[in-house]
């Protein structure tokens, strides 16, 4: 809970120099793409959800510091951006919280209406293309002879 956050493989960064949950949602650190997903989907806040709700000292602060991050989260970060999971997540900490509970299915209902044929890669081939593609005879598996 000191402002700062740590998305593997890159050194820390001071996303939050004042705690209070006032955090700039663009930054983009290191300019790679998988850091930059990463921050925007919200999942480190899980554990910051995970530590409150294992109780004990200290849990209420937690709550609180996953609150002020939160709220600027669903106010700032794109739909398309933020992960289900953590809403979800998230919700347990906040029951009956519309600010929080009422995103979830906004965000489930949007990836589902935009979410690919399943194997697709290239967006300008259909699914029926990709599978005429298979080969048509078994294919042999590396450790068998």
């Amino acid at each position: 809970m000191a402002g700062r956050l740590t998305i593997s493989p890159w050194p820390a960064v001071t996303i939050d120099p004042h705690r209070d949950g006032n955090v700039d949602w663009s930054l983009d650190p290191f300019g790679q793409p998988t850091w930059f997903e990463a921050y925007q989907s919200g999942k480190w806040i899980e554990a910051l959800i995970g530590r409150y709700l294992d109780g004990g000292p200290g849990a209420d602060a937690y709550r609180a510091r996953a609150r002020a991050l939160l709220l600027g989260w669903v106010r700032d970060v794109p739909i398309q951006a933020r992960d289900p999971v953590t809403l979800i997540c998230s919700s347990e900490a906040f029951p009956g919280q519309g600010w929080i509970g009422d995103q979830i299915p906004l965000v489930v209902n949007y990836q589902a209406a935009h979410w690919p044929e399943p194997g697709i890669t290239d967006s300008s081939r259909t699914w029926s293309s990709w599978a005429s593609d298979a080969p048509t005879r078994p294919v042999r598996s590396a450790g068998r002879r």
